[in-house]
């Protein structure tokens, strides 16, 4: 639980907590909404989704360039904003959107995603020292599922309120509508609390460039060198441990 001492791991993995719980969340009710809405079958659904998963892989290896580059707020801040534009356009779809528009607006989503959760993930875990990376691991992967499981669990409430039906599993075209839009503008309220995040990110610091180690222990101070104090000794024409030496190191 130390690692959650450095605040350059704690910012970067809360602002993930909601880029995650939106990202896995949202894939409990895509599938109710095409469905329902659209009137896509079982297979149709299932290569709607492929192209999304072949973008974040893409856009995650491009992003990892541009974030040596830049840092991490260029790359979040946009990305956060063109997520949330999508969002609130899903918020909006009815029967008559295409889903050529579906597929084109899941990729941008997908995208501006993997944009914003492959620097997080670096800019936190680069907040640790070496030994800690499995600790800070296993806390992103454990912060991504509990945020998906909870957050999928908003969205289906969101869902089910929105249709206005007695029983959810059963409903009219305008009542999936009616779902869908209260979910998806749900996630755009949520997703807001990204971009406020990334307003607070900062470039990450090396873990030995403050005082302060990973583990939360203070770092030795280095030994002064010259014509100074050496372990209580005095160094450069005087002695070291109680031996002279010359102002050339040669004893």
């Amino acid at each position: 639980m130390r690692i959650f001492l450095r605040k350059p791991f704690v910012l970067p993995i809360l602002v993930m907590v909601f880029v995650a719980g939106n990202g896995i969340g949202l894939l409990v009710v895509v599938p109710l909404v095409l469905t329902n809405v659209t009137g896509l079958s079982t297979l149709q659904l299932g290569l709607f989704l492929i192209p999304g998963g072949a973008a974040i892989s893409i856009v995650s290896a491009l992003s990892g360039r541009f974030y040596d580059r830049f840092g991490l707020r260029p790359l979040v801040i946009p990305g956060a904003i063109v997520w949330l534009a999508v969002l609130w356009f899903r918020s909006r779809v009815n029967e008559s959107t295409s889903v050529i528009t579906l597929i084109l607006a899941w990729l941008v989503f997908t995208s501006a995603m993997a944009t914003m959760w492959a620097p997080l993930t670096t800019s936190a875990m680069g907040a640790l020292r070496s030994g800690l990376y499995p600790h800070g691991t296993a806390a992103f992967a454990t912060v991504q599922q509990l945020a998906g499981a909870g957050f999928g669990a908003v969205f289906i409430s969101a869902y089910t309120i929105g249709s206005g039906a007695r029983d959810a599993a059963v409903l009219t075209t305008a009542q999936a509508e009616s779902a869908g839009q209260a979910a998806f503008i749900t996630a755009w309220a949520i997703g807001l609390l990204v971009l406020v995040g990334a307003l607070f990110l900062g470039r990450t610091p090396s873990p030995a460039a403050d005082e302060t180690a990973a583990d939360g222990t203070v770092a030795a101070a280095p030994r002064p060198v010259g014509n100074e104090t050496i372990d209580g000794a005095t160094a450069g024409g005087t002695s070291v441990d109680g031996e002279a030496i010359c102002k050339t190191g040669a004893r």
